[in-house]
């Protein structure tokens, strides 16, 4: 019997809900670039600043680093938005599957592997919400691939 990899689980959700989960992936990874951006954006956002008080640049152009500065932060409240309905709808669609799945499973056991208290234990644990624990799973290494981008990004 294999341990149901992280790997096997981006696979698996990957092929039951490929929109959603293509769409959280390309989100968070742009998420990753956010950051990085920020910092460029109020580094040009400065340097307009002071080359505005040296009488250089137009008021125009300052005003024009900070609106694009400003829009990185409304882009990062709308992915924000955007995530948490996908993840509401990953988790829906994961969840019937799942039950589906490890129900049928349940009914091909015979009644002594459901007698038995480490496989009851075991069962138990399976049905504590897999969807959950798999999209969380995920989350998370969408997160470390963003904050690597990020740290990338700022160095």
């Amino acid at each position: 019997m294999s341990k149901f990899s992280l790997t096997k689980a981006f696979l698996f959700t990957l092929k039951k809900v490929p929109f959603i989960i293509i769409t959280i992936s390309i989100l968070e990874i742009l998420n990753g670039f956010i950051l990085p951006l920020q910092v460029v954006f109020l580094s040009n956002f400065l340097d307009s600043i002071i080359n505005h008080l040296k009488k250089h640049v137009d008021l125009i152009i300052v005003i024009k680093w900070l609106i694009i500065f400003m829009s990185t932060f409304l882009y990062s409240a709308v992915a924000e938005t955007i995530l948490n309905i996908f993840d509401i709808k990953f988790q829906q669609k994961m969840k019937m599957e799942f039950e589906s799945i490890l129900l049928k499973k349940q009914q091909k056991l015979q009644y002594g592997f459901i007698e038995d208290r480490k496989i009851y234990d075991l069962i138990a644990r399976v049905n504590d919400n897999p969807a959950i624990k798999i999209q969380s799973s995920i989350q998370n290494l969408l997160k470390i691939v963003a904050d690597i981008i990020s740290i990338g990004g700022v160095i």
